[in-house]
């Protein structure tokens, strides 16, 4: 919980729902029955607010990996280092004040708080241009980079109950479900950032998802390892780490330590059902298993690496 002086401000440590709403694109247009797609949604809310490109990309030199990047990301607001103290006052947060971009869908949580998503100011890809690259022969990339906030409240999911943070990923569900059918959505990327150590630059908890047509190196690895071993990586991943290297079991997930650990602290969650490849594909049992695993190991990170020194940050 945040708490700020009664006396300069109400105490409040959420986005309303009236605030909410008065950001919320409609999914139906001027009253007609049938929903908007997602990319009209998204084109609505570009107008708004403009767009930061150009976006590019290019190939990574050994590995062949297509990397898509703005540039103008560069120039996006950084925080001030601040006080100690002075991180507790939520009027400090954007996103709280409602200060944010166009929001395109929302649940709702216990308590009167919302889990929504929105764009990304400063996008990897620009959903209108594509993004471009110098190489000849590359295709077009086109796709979009939205937001998934966990929570209206000015927390992280470290401090969210699983039952709350579970929802983030029925929004991403439905966010690929909208996508799957447009060539501009094949692949969907989801990246959890805390912290100013691990590039997060907002302490309102928040997920990045990034849709593009350009198939992502590891998927494309993933594909390869499939073909030439017989059986998923996820599946060899459990073969090799046997019970000893098993953090904690949920119902129907598992979090694992690599048996080639590169990092200090690493961990990957895997689906006991081998057959799960989408977002979309997930059970809400498995969602809430999910999200127990990811809160479980956001919350191992923030009592442990400051024991050790470490500022509290991960990717």
């Amino acid at each position: 919980m945040f708490f700020i002086d009664k006396r300069k401000r109400k105490t409040m440590t959420r986005l309303s729902r009236e605030n909410l709403e008065k950001l919320l694109v409609p999914r139906e247009q001027d009253g007609i029955p049938g929903k908007m797609t997602l990319w009209e949604q998204i084109g609505l809310a570009v107008k708004k607010v403009g767009t930061q490109g150009p976006e590019s990309y290019t190939y990574h030199p050994l590995t062949g990996d297509p990397i898509v990047y703005c540039p103008e990301r560069a120039k996006r607001p950084v925080p001030k280092e601040e006080k100690k103290e002075e991180k507790t006052e939520v009027n400090k947060c954007a996103i709280y004040d409602g200060k944010t971009t166009p929001i395109l869908s929302y649940l709702p949580l216990r308590e009167d708080h919302y889990a929504f998503v929105n764009l990304n100011l400063f996008p990897a890809i620009d959903p209108m241009n594509g993004a471009r690259s110098r190489e000849t022969t590359a295709r077009q990339a086109s796709g979009g980079h939205l937001l998934v906030w966990p929570t209206t409240d000015h927390k992280d999911i470290h401090e969210l109950a699983p039952e709350d943070h579970a929802v983030s990923f029925l929004l991403m569900q439905d966010l690929e479900r909208r996508l799957s059918c447009l060539s501009r959505g094949a692949y969907l990327q989801i990246i959890k950032n805390t912290g100013r150590g691990a590039g997060s630059s907002i302490d309102h908890g928040h997920y990045q998802v990034i849709a593009t047509n350009v198939m992502p190196g590891a998927i494309k690895r993933a594909r390869e390892f499939r073909v030439a071993h017989g059986r998923s990586f996820a599946t060899y991943l459990q073969e090799k780490a046997g019970s000893e290297l098993v953090i904690k079991e949920y119902r129907t997930m598992q979090v694992i330590t690599p048996p080639w650990l590169r990092r200090h602290l690493e961990a990957v969650i895997v689906p006991k059902n081998m057959h799960r490849e989408r977002m979309s594909d997930l059970t809400e049992e498995e969602c809430l298993d999910l999200a127990r695993a990811t809160t479980d190991i956001a919350r191992a990170c923030h009592r442990i690496m400051p024991r050790i020194g470490k500022e509290f940050a991960y990717n």
